[in-house]
């Protein structure tokens, strides 16, 4: 039991140091040649994948969650991490890539939601008796960020 204390406080340092949130991009130019729905004489200028996810007691108290914060500064949303607060939605994911979209003046194309929960039912030593209190649940949207026509 005492091994299950430790890898649970390590795993929870360990979403805390790094966050439970990432926002990432292609390398500028790479999609170059690439075609995106709908979008004629354009090609995407960056792919921004965004992910959060939240660990819940009873899947309905959030313990802590992933936290899409705007940087004025950099003009770009940060990961971080939110205390007792449900920040894993699409709504948060949604606010998040339109401002990115924005502030690069740039249409999105060929955008993906994808959400996924789990429970620790089988983590736990005990005949999963701890883990059935606790879950997870993740969110992530993917797109393509595409620069706008000047003529429009």
């Amino acid at each position: 039991m005492k091994s299950l204390k430790t890898a649970a406080l390590a795993a929870a340092l360990a979403a805390l140091a790094t966050g439970c949130a990432t926002v990432s991009y292609s390398s500028p130019g790479m999609l170059k040649d690439v075609s995106a729905k709908g979008i004629v004489d354009r090609s995407p200028e960056q792919q921004i994948v965004i992910s959060t996810i939240g660990y819940y007691v009873l899947w309905t108290v959030p313990l802590v969650s992933g936290d899409l914060r705007w940087d004025p500064d950099k003009q770009s949303i940060k990961g971080g991490f939110s205390l007792f607060r449900d920040q894993v939605g699409i709504n948060e994911l949604q606010t998040a890539l339109l401002k990115i979209a924005e502030s690069r003046d740039c249409d999105l194309a060929d955008v993906e939601f994808a959400d996924a929960d789990s429970s620790y039912a089988g983590a736990s030593g005990t005949s999963g008796l701890l883990g059935i209190f606790f879950g997870s649940s993740q969110m992530g949207v993917s797109a393509l960020l595409v620069p706008r026509d000047k003529a429009e």
